[in-house]
């Protein structure tokens, strides 16, 4: 066979890597698509020493439908949604027309819904919607592969646009770590209330950290966890701004989970 890769049936191999292995179990071809022998027990044995990662989109990858959205009205109720809806429509316009990048909606929508708000009142709704209006959304089938994961000892990780706050309980619960939006803070203003010593936290608007979407999703990545050869990488994504993260992987699955 020489130097030719082994690569799966199912799944893309990490752009600009050639491996000589994948996941016991599959079907086997040679790069070009020619048939060819499993490789030895060496490589199964390499295979099995690896350290795994799998790291998770969450809107639309494990979620029936958009998260925020739907964190939205539950913390702002229908009433201010459409309200808000009725406000940023230029800005949502925009954005369908590709004139403006997602981001920007985005802080557009947090600056004028929760712009202003105590961090704390915040954080306590986001912990609710964890807890309560979550795991309404969840694909079952989704949440088998991840629980598949975790039984394996694999790390999984869920990287998202989504904001932090209401998916840091649920990652908690289940295990698993993240990767997220955060927004802005500042001190309250002189004569806010404090607690203990410390002082009341206002939510500014703004985004803390770029919006992880797309490229910002690898340097984030790579930023929190060390991608060296000895790691097998898995990857579920669902829109084009999980291809940068995809392509990062041993094994990517677009659009994997139907319910």
């Amino acid at each position: 066979m020489g130097s030719r890769a082994l690569v799966p049936l199912q799944g893309r191999s990490r752009r600009g890597r050639s491996r000589f292995f994948t996941a016991p179990g599959r079907s086997w071809l040679i790069a070009g698509g020619k048939e060819a022998e499993p490789p030895s027990l060496f490589f199964f044995f390499f295979f099995a020493m690896m350290n795994k990662i799998a790291f998770f989109d969450f809107d639309g990858t494990i979620t029936r439908r958009d998260s925020f959205s739907d964190f939205l009205r539950f913390s702002v109720g229908w009433r201010g949604l459409l309200t808000g809806m009725t406000v940023l429509l230029p800005y949502i316009v925009l954005y369908a027309l590709k004139i403006i990048p997602n981001y920007k909606l985005k802080a557009r929508a947090i600056r004028y819904f929760y712009g202003g708000w105590d961090f704390k009142t915040f954080e306590a709704i986001a912990s609710d919607y964890s807890r309560c209006q979550l795991p309404r959304l969840l694909k079952e089938s989704a949440m088998e592969r991840l629980n598949w994961h975790k039984e394996q000892g694999h790390k999984v990780v869920i990287v998202t646009a989504s904001l932090r706050y209401y998916l840091k309980p649920w990652c908690d619960l289940n295990g698993v770590d993240l990767i997220a939006t955060e927004i802005e803070t500042r001190d309250g203003p002189p004569g806010a209330s404090w607690s203990g010593k410390e002082r009341t936290r206002i939510i500014t608007g703004q985004l803390a950290t770029k919006n992880c979407y797309g490229p910002e999703k690898v340097r984030r990545i790579r930023e929190k966890y060390d991608l060296n050869d000895s790691t097998y990488i898995y990857a579920y994504g669902d829109t084009r701004g999980d291809r940068e993260m995809l392509q990062l992987a041993n094994e990517s699955y677009y659009r994997h989970f139907q319910t």
